[in-house]
């Protein structure tokens, strides 16, 4: 990813995404949250409406400046977890990018 960070997690006029060596398609559990679960989410991670496990993988660094592709939807990795501390799967808090105008 190349441009100037906007604060947010994203750049001034989008900039220039590019995939990750090693991430471009890698096995997802994806799920959505329960309404308490989103609520307690939210607590550290405002906006937040999905989350994904992904396996561990020490060599890459994933982090909040960074998005994921699932399907036809594009989410903003919002935090990043090493579920349970055990260096097996990492927990990607996401948030749906939507286009302005968006309904859902």
């Amino acid at each position: 990813m190349t441009g100037t960070p906007n604060g947010q997690g994203g750049l001034v006029n989008g900039g220039t995404w590019t995939d990750v060596p090693g991430l471009s398609h890698v096995a997802v559990t994806y799920r959505t949250w329960s309404m308490y679960e989103q609520f307690i989410a939210q607590q550290s991670y405002p906006g937040v409406n999905a989350r994904a496990y992904i396996k561990y993988r020490q060599s890459t660094n994933i982090n909040s400046t960074m998005k994921l592709v699932y399907g036809s939807k594009t989410y903003w990795i919002r935090g990043v977890d090493n579920y349970d501390q055990g260096n097996e799967s990492l927990l990607l808090y996401l948030e749906e990018l939507q286009a302005t105008g968006g309904t859902h």
